[in-house]
């Protein structure tokens, strides 16, 4: 937990915010940031354009002419 986390933690007490309130809070999303975690490591990964050789979403090369036709 971070300085300015605690702050604001301590902050709040002092508002008159429960700290047990709090401090089941500060686990639920701890638990909860944990489960998210380990979700998205479970994401398979998916093959983009470049990686599958499908070049059709790439932008198209720029031409080395000049649109007045001059070269």
């Amino acid at each position: 937990m971070t300085r300015e986390s605690l702050a604001a933690l301590v902050g709040l007490c002092e508002l008159g915010v429960n700290p047990e309130a709090l401090a089941q809070v500060v686990k639920d999303l701890r638990a909860e940031k944990k489960q998210m975690s380990e979700a998205d490591a479970h994401v398979p990964d998916v093959p983009g354009p470049a990686s599958t050789g499908d070049r059709s979403l790439q932008p198209a090369p720029r031409s080395s002419r000049k649109s007045d036709g001059s070269k």
